[in-house]
Parts: C-alpha cells; sequence; structure tokens
C-alpha cells in the first residue's frame, strides 16, 4: 500500500515540491511524537521521515 501511495505522490507533485511538503510535515509529525509518544514510535517517524529526505547535491 506504501509503494502504491509513493507512486501517486510521484505522479501527482513536483520533486521539489513535494520534498518542501515532506519537510515540513515530517517536522510536524515528530515534534508532535516526540511530545506526545515513547522513543520507538519517535524513531519509526524518523525512519519515515527520512524515507524522502534525500540531500540533493
Amino acid at each position: 500500500m506504501l509503494a502504491r501511495l509513493d507512486e501517486l505522490l510521484d505522479a501527482m507533485i513536483e520533486p521539489d515540491t513535494l520534498r518542501l511538503y515532506w519537510a515540513e510535515w515530517s517536522l510536524r509529525w515528530v515534534n508532535w511524537t516526540i511530545r506526545n509518544h515513547r522513543p520507538a514510535d519517535v524513531e519509526l517517524h524518523l525512519d519515515v521521515a527520512d524515507s524522502r529526505l534525500v540531500l540533493q547535491p
């Protein structure tokens, strides 16, 4: 299912725009998770955030 969602995001949103959205929502999501959940949950959310945040040369 996640692969399909990734395909849809890639098809519908320009890469630079998607990276900005992903960074913004990842920051909010991780911040909220740090405040309200266990460390294991934080690690999971960091991994998801990292999945699309690739440094550009």
